[in-house]
Protein backbone atom coordinates (compact mmCIF):
# COMPACT_ATOMS: atom_id res chain seq x y z
CA UNK A 1 0.00 0.00 0.00
CA UNK A 2 1.56 3.30 -1.14
CA UNK A 3 1.48 6.41 1.06
CA UNK A 4 -1.52 8.04 -0.66
CA UNK A 5 -3.64 4.89 -0.40
CA UNK A 6 -2.55 4.40 3.20
CA UNK A 7 -3.67 7.94 4.10
CA UNK A 8 -7.00 7.44 2.31
CA UNK A 9 -7.53 4.16 4.14
CA UNK A 10 -6.83 5.79 7.52
CA UNK A 11 -9.26 8.61 6.75
CA UNK A 12 -12.05 6.17 5.91
CA UNK A 13 -11.22 4.06 8.94
CA UNK A 14 -11.40 7.06 11.30
CA UNK A 15 -14.72 8.11 9.74
CA UNK A 16 -16.20 4.63 10.24
CA UNK A 17 -15.01 4.56 13.86
CA UNK A 18 -16.59 7.95 14.55
CA UNK A 19 -19.88 6.83 12.98
CA UNK A 20 -19.85 3.73 15.16
CA UNK A 21 -19.05 5.84 18.22
CA UNK A 22 -21.99 8.17 17.50
CA UNK A 23 -24.35 5.20 17.17
CA UNK A 24 -23.14 3.69 20.42
CA UNK A 25 -23.80 7.00 22.24
CA UNK A 26 -27.49 6.66 21.36
CA UNK A 27 -27.87 3.83 23.85
CA UNK A 28 -29.46 4.83 27.15
CA UNK A 29 -28.29 3.69 30.55
CA UNK A 30 -31.24 1.29 30.81
CA UNK A 31 -30.43 -2.42 31.09
CA UNK A 32 -27.48 -4.31 32.40
CA UNK A 33 -23.91 -3.87 31.21
CA UNK A 34 -23.98 -7.31 29.62
CA UNK A 35 -27.17 -6.53 27.68
CA UNK A 36 -25.73 -3.26 26.44
CA UNK A 37 -22.52 -5.02 25.50
CA UNK A 38 -24.49 -7.58 23.47
CA UNK A 39 -26.48 -4.82 21.79
CA UNK A 40 -23.30 -3.00 20.86
CA UNK A 41 -21.86 -6.24 19.50
CA UNK A 42 -24.90 -6.88 17.30
CA UNK A 43 -24.88 -3.28 16.10
CA UNK A 44 -21.18 -3.48 15.29
CA UNK A 45 -21.61 -6.63 13.17
CA UNK A 46 -24.60 -5.07 11.37
CA UNK A 47 -22.49 -1.97 10.82
CA UNK A 48 -19.82 -4.12 9.13
CA UNK A 49 -22.32 -6.06 6.99
CA UNK A 50 -23.91 -2.84 5.71
CA UNK A 51 -20.50 -1.82 4.43
CA UNK A 52 -19.89 -5.09 2.62
CA UNK A 53 -17.52 -6.70 5.14
CA UNK A 54 -17.69 -10.52 5.14
CA UNK A 55 -18.90 -11.57 8.61
CA UNK A 56 -19.74 -15.19 7.86
CA UNK A 57 -18.62 -17.69 10.50
CA UNK A 58 -15.10 -19.06 10.29
CA UNK A 59 -15.72 -22.23 12.35
CA UNK A 60 -12.42 -22.22 14.20
CA UNK A 61 -10.96 -25.62 15.15
CA UNK A 62 -8.80 -26.64 18.10
CA UNK A 63 -6.11 -27.82 15.68
CA UNK A 64 -5.98 -24.41 14.03
CA UNK A 65 -5.77 -22.69 17.41
CA UNK A 66 -2.78 -24.85 18.33
CA UNK A 67 -1.07 -24.17 15.00
CA UNK A 68 -1.51 -20.41 15.47
CA UNK A 69 -0.10 -20.62 18.99
CA UNK A 70 2.94 -22.57 17.78
CA UNK A 71 3.46 -20.11 14.93
CA UNK A 72 3.46 -17.14 17.30
CA UNK A 73 5.78 -18.93 19.73
CA UNK A 74 8.28 -19.88 17.01
CA UNK A 75 8.22 -16.34 15.62
CA UNK A 76 8.94 -14.77 19.01
CA UNK A 77 11.79 -17.20 19.68
CA UNK A 78 13.28 -16.54 16.24
CA UNK A 79 13.07 -12.75 16.64
CA UNK A 80 14.63 -12.82 20.12
CA UNK A 81 17.53 -15.03 19.04
CA UNK A 82 18.11 -12.88 15.94
CA UNK A 83 18.03 -9.65 17.98
CA UNK A 84 20.60 -10.80 20.54
CA UNK A 85 22.76 -12.44 17.87
CA UNK A 86 22.98 -9.22 15.87
CA UNK A 87 24.03 -7.32 18.99
CA UNK A 88 26.54 -9.99 20.00
CA UNK A 89 28.33 -9.66 16.68
CA UNK A 90 29.03 -5.96 17.20
CA UNK A 91 32.65 -5.26 18.07
CA UNK A 92 33.15 -4.16 21.68
CA UNK A 93 35.37 -1.06 21.64
CA UNK A 94 35.53 -0.38 25.36
CA UNK A 95 34.67 -1.85 28.76
CA UNK A 96 31.04 -0.70 28.72
CA UNK A 97 30.43 -2.26 25.30
CA UNK A 98 32.07 -5.50 26.44
CA UNK A 99 29.75 -5.56 29.46
CA UNK A 100 26.80 -5.19 27.09
CA UNK A 101 28.16 -8.05 24.99
CA UNK A 102 28.28 -10.29 28.06
CA UNK A 103 24.74 -9.20 28.96
CA UNK A 104 23.57 -10.31 25.53
CA UNK A 105 25.27 -13.68 26.07
CA UNK A 106 23.21 -14.07 29.25
CA UNK A 107 20.03 -12.94 27.54
CA UNK A 108 20.28 -15.11 24.42
CA UNK A 109 20.34 -18.27 26.54
CA UNK A 110 16.64 -17.80 27.35
CA UNK A 111 15.21 -17.99 23.78
CA UNK A 112 17.72 -20.74 22.95
CA UNK A 113 16.44 -22.70 25.95
CA UNK A 114 12.85 -22.12 24.82
CA UNK A 115 13.78 -23.53 21.42
CA UNK A 116 15.32 -26.55 23.13
CA UNK A 117 12.16 -27.20 25.15
CA UNK A 118 9.94 -27.01 22.06
CA UNK A 119 11.95 -29.23 19.69
CA UNK A 120 10.05 -32.38 20.66
CA UNK A 121 6.70 -30.60 20.41
CA UNK A 122 7.50 -29.48 16.87
CA UNK A 123 8.62 -32.94 15.75
CA UNK A 124 5.04 -33.76 14.72
CA UNK A 125 5.18 -30.79 12.35
CA UNK A 126 8.62 -31.57 10.91
CA UNK A 127 8.73 -35.39 10.85
CA UNK A 128 8.17 -35.48 7.09
CA UNK A 129 11.03 -33.06 6.42
CA UNK A 130 14.32 -34.98 6.50
CA UNK A 131 16.44 -31.83 6.42
CA UNK A 132 14.71 -30.35 9.45
CA UNK A 133 14.86 -33.60 11.39
CA UNK A 134 18.62 -33.88 10.81
CA UNK A 135 19.11 -30.27 11.88
CA UNK A 136 16.88 -30.77 14.91
CA UNK A 137 18.91 -33.78 16.07
CA UNK A 138 22.19 -31.87 15.67
CA UNK A 139 20.77 -28.91 17.60
CA UNK A 140 19.55 -30.91 20.55
CA UNK A 141 22.91 -31.40 22.30
CA UNK A 142 24.03 -27.83 21.64
CA UNK A 143 20.79 -26.38 22.96
CA UNK A 144 20.98 -28.54 26.07
CA UNK A 145 23.98 -26.40 27.04
CA UNK A 146 21.94 -23.21 26.47
CA UNK A 147 19.16 -24.62 28.62
CA UNK A 148 21.68 -25.30 31.40
CA UNK A 149 23.04 -21.76 31.15
CA UNK A 150 19.52 -20.36 31.16
CA UNK A 151 18.76 -22.11 34.43
CA UNK A 152 21.98 -20.92 36.06
CA UNK A 153 22.31 -17.29 35.02
CA UNK A 154 19.37 -16.11 32.85
CA UNK A 155 15.98 -17.10 34.18
CA UNK A 156 17.52 -17.68 37.59
CA UNK A 157 20.79 -16.70 39.22
CA UNK A 158 21.74 -19.44 41.63
CA UNK A 159 23.66 -18.62 44.81
CA UNK A 160 26.05 -21.49 44.19
CA UNK A 161 27.06 -19.97 40.86
CA UNK A 162 27.41 -16.54 42.46
CA UNK A 163 29.67 -17.95 45.17
CA UNK A 164 31.83 -19.62 42.51
CA UNK A 165 31.87 -16.36 40.55
CA UNK A 166 33.37 -14.46 43.47
CA UNK A 167 35.78 -17.26 44.38
CA UNK A 168 36.94 -17.77 40.77
CA UNK A 169 37.72 -14.06 40.31
CA UNK A 170 38.96 -12.39 43.52
CA UNK A 171 39.65 -9.16 41.62
CA UNK A 172 35.93 -8.35 41.73
CA UNK A 173 36.49 -7.10 45.27
CA UNK A 174 40.02 -5.84 45.08
CA UNK A 175 40.41 -2.35 46.55
CA UNK A 176 40.61 -0.65 43.12
CA UNK A 177 37.06 -1.84 42.35
CA UNK A 178 35.70 0.73 44.81
CA UNK A 179 37.01 3.45 42.54
CA UNK A 180 36.33 1.89 39.15
CA UNK A 181 32.87 0.33 39.12
CA UNK A 182 32.90 -0.17 35.36
CA UNK A 183 35.97 -2.38 35.69
CA UNK A 184 34.30 -4.22 38.57
CA UNK A 185 31.15 -4.90 36.55
CA UNK A 186 33.19 -6.08 33.59
CA UNK A 187 35.11 -8.59 35.69
CA UNK A 188 31.88 -9.59 37.43
CA UNK A 189 30.01 -10.39 34.21
CA UNK A 190 32.97 -12.22 32.72
CA UNK A 191 33.46 -14.30 35.85
CA UNK A 192 29.75 -15.16 36.06
CA UNK A 193 29.82 -16.52 32.51
CA UNK A 194 33.00 -18.45 33.16
CA UNK A 195 31.68 -19.95 36.39
CA UNK A 196 28.52 -21.19 34.68
CA UNK A 197 30.30 -22.44 31.53
CA UNK A 198 32.90 -24.33 33.58
CA UNK A 199 30.22 -25.93 35.76
CA UNK A 200 28.66 -27.70 32.76
CA UNK A 201 30.02 -31.12 33.59
CA UNK A 202 29.03 -34.77 33.47
CA UNK A 203 27.51 -35.59 36.87
CA UNK A 204 29.15 -39.02 37.02
CA UNK A 205 32.64 -38.38 35.65
CA UNK A 206 33.05 -34.68 36.40
CA UNK A 207 34.33 -34.13 32.85
CA UNK A 208 33.27 -31.00 31.00
CA UNK A 209 30.67 -31.84 28.37
CA UNK A 210 31.79 -29.37 25.70
CA UNK A 211 35.02 -27.58 26.51
CA UNK A 212 37.87 -29.75 27.70
CA UNK A 213 39.50 -27.14 29.94
CA UNK A 214 38.39 -24.28 32.14
CA UNK A 215 37.24 -21.39 29.99
CA UNK A 216 38.88 -18.03 30.68
CA UNK A 217 37.30 -15.38 28.47
CA UNK A 218 40.27 -13.09 29.10
CA UNK A 219 42.37 -15.38 26.93
CA UNK A 220 41.68 -14.95 23.19
CA UNK A 221 42.00 -18.68 22.46
CA UNK A 222 39.26 -19.65 24.94
CA UNK A 223 37.09 -16.65 24.13
CA UNK A 224 37.20 -17.57 20.45
CA UNK A 225 36.40 -21.20 21.28
CA UNK A 226 33.34 -20.26 23.30
CA UNK A 227 31.94 -17.64 20.92
CA UNK A 228 32.46 -19.87 17.87
CA UNK A 229 30.44 -22.58 19.59
CA UNK A 230 27.74 -20.09 20.60
CA UNK A 231 27.53 -18.47 17.15
CA UNK A 232 27.31 -21.85 15.41
CA UNK A 233 24.49 -22.89 17.74
CA UNK A 234 22.67 -19.61 17.14
CA UNK A 235 23.04 -19.73 13.36
CA UNK A 236 21.79 -23.33 13.22
CA UNK A 237 18.88 -22.36 15.46
CA UNK A 238 17.92 -19.45 13.20
CA UNK A 239 18.20 -21.70 10.15
CA UNK A 240 15.96 -24.31 11.78
CA UNK A 241 13.33 -21.74 12.77
CA UNK A 242 13.44 -20.04 9.36
CA UNK A 243 12.48 -23.41 7.85
CA UNK A 244 9.97 -24.35 10.56
CA UNK A 245 7.90 -21.13 10.63
CA UNK A 246 6.77 -21.30 6.96
CA UNK A 247 5.81 -24.96 7.44
CA UNK A 248 3.53 -24.05 10.35
CA UNK A 249 2.22 -21.04 8.43
CA UNK A 250 1.15 -23.21 5.49
CA UNK A 251 -0.90 -25.43 7.81
CA UNK A 252 -2.83 -22.51 9.36
CA UNK A 253 -6.29 -21.66 8.03
CA UNK A 254 -6.55 -17.89 7.57
CA UNK A 255 -9.93 -16.14 7.58
CA UNK A 256 -11.35 -13.46 5.31
CA UNK A 257 -13.31 -10.45 6.45
CA UNK A 258 -14.28 -10.29 10.14
CA UNK A 259 -16.10 -13.54 11.06
CA UNK A 260 -18.80 -13.01 13.67
CA UNK A 261 -17.81 -16.08 15.71
CA UNK A 262 -14.15 -14.99 15.96
CA UNK A 263 -15.08 -11.41 16.82
CA UNK A 264 -17.43 -12.63 19.53
CA UNK A 265 -14.78 -14.99 20.89
CA UNK A 266 -12.30 -12.10 20.99
CA UNK A 267 -14.69 -10.14 23.18
CA UNK A 268 -15.06 -13.11 25.52
CA UNK A 269 -11.31 -13.45 26.14
CA UNK A 270 -10.66 -14.35 29.78
CA UNK A 271 -7.36 -12.73 30.71
CA UNK A 272 -7.16 -14.41 34.10
CA UNK A 273 -4.38 -16.98 33.90
CA UNK A 274 -4.47 -20.29 35.69
CA UNK A 275 -2.47 -20.34 38.90
CA UNK A 276 0.66 -22.45 38.78
CA UNK A 277 2.55 -23.87 41.69
CA UNK A 278 6.15 -22.78 41.96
Amino acid sequence: MDKAKEIEFLKRFIKEVMNLHDNIKQFTDDGTLQQRSEQIGVMYMNHLRERGVDTSSFSETEENKILKTEYVKATFIYDDIKFYHENLQKEAKDAEELIIKYQHVKAIMLPLALLYKNLKTWTKLTKDNDGLMILQKALCDKLEFANYMRNKISAHIENEILCNTVQWEPLIFQDYSKKDKTAQRLVLYRSLLEASINSYQDDKTGKRKIFQKEIDLNLPYYAEMFFEYLYQTVEESLHYLSMLIPIIDLKIRYFTGLPEDLMRAAGETNFKLKARGR
